[in-house]
């Protein structure tokens, strides 16, 4: 379990935090594991000004809907099961794997595999995409 958040504490900058780039296309991303109100994250950015760390932060809420709405039993089974596979797969000493679903079956494949093979994806799936976004 997460320590409880306390408003009081001052937050030091992380330590893996580099000096910050001159290219403006060289970002970092510092994300707070922590459930938290919007509020409470803007308050947490505003503690890192640039200066006093260097960085500009600014709170960004990530949710399910980003991807259009609140995870299916589906989505979280299916999440729970690759988890599990990748988990499995490191703990018998196997990485640079990728885990997927094949059929209902759960599979791997090397990254070298999978960077190599050239799929294409289906017109009719496209068209469908198309049909839906408009």
């Amino acid at each position: 379990m997460p320590k409880p958040y306390s408003s009081r504490k001052s937050p030091s900058p992380p330590r893996n935090l580099q000096q910050p780039q001159t290219s403006p296309s060289s970002r970092q991303t510092l994300l707070d594991h922590r459930r938290c109100r919007r509020s409470r994250a803007r308050r947490r950015c505003q503690r890192f000004r640039p200066q006093n760390t260097g960085f500009e932060a600014r709170e960004s809420v990530l949710g399910h809907m980003q991807r259009g709405g609140s995870p299916t039993t589906f989505d979280r089974v299916l999440a729970l099961r690759l988890g599990a596979h990748a988990a499995n797969r490191l703990i018998s000493g196997f990485s640079g794997e990728m885990v997927g679903v094949d059929g209902n079956d759960l599979c791997h494949n090397p990254l070298s595999y999978v960077l190599s093979t050239e799929r294409t994806i289906d017109p009719e799936k496209l068209l469908l995409v198309d049909m839906m976004a408009n």
